[in-house]
């Protein structure tokens, strides 16, 4: 795009800038900051525009075609609801008064009956320029619905460049960011739920470190070690004596002679829990039944 915005970054066309981020264009490219606030805009042939609502607009019909539809609006029902709302943002923003009460209230309306954006289930402009009106006024005073709206798009992902290209708010972090700054944070919680998993432990060195969970690596290692050869070694006593105690149940049903009794003594020399030593109950017959899986 050879138009490029000026703008100021005490009061940004931030309408004009979401619309630029979300077709796809590279703000640093597309956008240039200024002092003077007499010299913001774009000149489209000669005619020099300073609404930000207007702005958006034009961005968005010369956007490509597939973020254009998302922007505008995906039919003519769309479009003629979205155009609504920047023809009221336009007039808030020139104005202010009664045409900012009027968007407002639409917007409530819109928002209560929608959920997440005024139009689709994706952000149009009419969500850009409401945002831009919504921020720009420091007076204004936002209930519920659209102070939620007003954090929604500062979280939301696809438009975390554009605000840090501003910098007025604080953009959600990046994937790569997050890992990057909690990757030792994540590698303790990762282990301690390791070893949660293992065997409950009685004691583990913690401290709090603003909000994330530091450990000492080394104990944290000897620790693991040990409890992993306490597990191998629990599941290999496990592992025997169900094996002795299969070849017990099988000589018991090959055997008529071999009694109840005769196996509940020799359950109890394996130190069984009750819960394994109740099969000793069941009668031979029964046993066999269960065999056989009946």
């Amino acid at each position: 795009m050879s138009l490029k915005l000026s703008t100021t970054k005490s009061n940004p066309h931030y309408g004009a800038l979401l619309t630029l981020q979300a077709s796809g264009y590279t703000l640093e490219k597309a956008v240039k900051f200024v002092e003077n606030g007499n010299e913001v805009g774009i000149n489209v042939h000669g005619v020099q525009l300073h609404n930000d609502a207007s702005i958006a607009r034009f961005y968005a019909r010369n956007a490509p075609l597939k973020q254009s539809d998302t922007l505008l609006g995906k039919n003519a029902f769309e479009q003629a609801q979205i155009e609504v709302v920047v023809g009221l943002a336009e007039q808030a923003i020139e104005y202010g008064g009664k045409d900012t009460k009027e968007l407002l209230e639409l917007a409530k309306a819109k928002l209560a009956k929608n959920g997440k954006w005024l139009y689709g289930k994706q952000s149009s402009i009419a969500d850009f320029v409401l945002f831009s009106v919504l921020t720009a006024d420091t007076k204004l005073n936002l209930d519920g619905i659209l102070s939620e709206f007003v954090e929604r798009v500062k979280c939301e992902a696809k438009l975390a460049p554009a605000h840090s290209f501003v910098g007025k708010f604080q953009p959600i972090p990046t994937s790569t960011t997050a890992n990057t700054s909690n990757k030792a944070s994540c590698l303790s919680l990762a282990l301690f739920s390791l070893f949660c998993c293992v065997q409950p432990l009685s004691f583990l060195p913690l401290r709090l470190n603003s909000g994330a969970v530091a450990m000492d690596m080394d104990q944290l290692k000897q620790i693991l070690a040990a409890q992993q050869q306490q597990h191998q070694e629990a599941m290999a006593q496990q592992q025997q004596t169900m094996a002795q105690m299969n070849a017990l149940s099988q000589a018991a049903l090959l055997s008529s002679s071999a009694t109840r009794q005769t196996l509940a003594v020799l359950l109890d020399a394996f130190q069984l829990p009750p819960m394994l030593k109740s099969a000793a109950a069941l009668p031979i017959s029964a046993c066999a039944t269960l065999d056989a899986g009946g």
